[in-house]
């Protein structure tokens, strides 16, 4: 995480399983709805 201190938001999509959350809270990271923030994504999967 020290090579992107100088970014002001980082954003990372990930499944939703308990262990990765808890590594990427490991990290440094929160979720969205532990924030001011908030988020969206649309997902195509038809390609």
């Amino acid at each position: 995480m020290d090579r992107y201190a100088d970014i002001r938001q980082l954003m990372l999509i990930t499944d939703d399983d308990p262990a990765t959350a808890a590594f990427y809270r490991s990290c440094g990271l929160r979720s969205l709805d532990q924030t001011h923030g908030i988020g969206f994504i649309r997902y195509n999967f038809a390609s």
